[in-house]
């Protein structure tokens, strides 16, 4: 029993001597975060994902035209050109002409060009015909036929309808939002946080605010990204979530500190 009396009154004294000489027993980081004279605003962002997604365009370039050739008749083919956006063609998955060849009489054969390079020269029966090309930011498609040569009473020709271009290519958005930073969270703002789980992440991620980078590495474990006040702006704020790869990010929270 005697024991015990010295422990508890040895407990006591360490406690007094805590108060005397610093004020009261010191808190955890926690703690001091979250005492009286700190307060804190939370916004939920919820879960956020980019994953790749395939996009599919079909555009028409011409709904009917006619090519012929003859020593007769003279010569008259088809020329078109069409242009590919930057962004598709460094998402680019695969790139079709198609056509329908609706008459012929078969006299000479078929050529097609694309970009100067020949992707078909045949005798060509009637059908749907298409061809995958390899596109730049500028084509140009050239469709023409050979003379029906020693058939001098007629040209070779061919009626043709429906010419495409199909394009499949990735498209991978990235992620922002929005969020307040009130005039009296701002003005008395300690420290800011953004926290989240990762589920997947492919690659780096980088964390943007207001366009300033404040993150960038490949999340494994459950994140608390500190942020200071130079990195907010009073009112509304953008936050971005940048990566090359995919990722699925849980229970995302921006926690902004601020005095009373």
């Amino acid at each position: 029993m005697d024991e015990l009396y010295a422990f508890l009154f040895a407990g006591l004294g360490m406690m007094l001597m805590l108060f005397i000489f610093f004020g009261g027993i010191p808190l955890t980081e926690d703690e001091s975060e979250t005492g009286k004279d700190m307060k804190y605003r939370i916004i939920e962002l919820g879960d956020i994902s980019v994953e790749e997604e395939a996009k599919e365009v079909i555009q028409l370039l011409d709904d009917g035209f006619e090519i012929y050739n003859g020593v007769l008749f003279g010569s008259v083919g088809y020329n078109r050109k069409f242009d590919v956006s930057e962004k598709v063609l460094e998402n680019l998955d695969k790139a079709v002409i198609s056509f329908d060849i609706d008459k012929t009489n078969n006299y000479g054969e078929l050529t097609v060009i694309v970009n100067n390079n020949t992707l078909y020269c045949n005798s060509s029966p009637l059908g749907n015909y298409d061809f995958d090309i390899i596109p730049v930011k500028e084509n140009l498609i050239n469709i023409k036929t050979h003379s029906s040569g020693w058939k001098v009473w007629a040209p070779s020709v061919y009626e043709i309808s429906n010419l495409s271009l199909y394009l499949l290519y990735s498209v991978k958005e990235s992620s922002g939002y929005e969020f307040d930073v009130p005039s009296f969270v701002y003005s008395k703002f300690h420290k800011g946080e953004i926290m989240f789980t990762p589920i997947k992440a492919t690659e780096e991620i980088k964390i943007l605010i207001n366009g300033d980078e404040v993150y960038e590495a490949v999340p494994t474990n459950k994140e608390v990204i500190t942020f200071s006040k130079e990195f907010a702006e009073p009112g509304e704020n953008q936050i971005e979530f940048l990566s090359d790869g995919e990722y699925l990010l849980e229970n995302v929270k921006i926690r902004m500190f601020y005095t009373e």
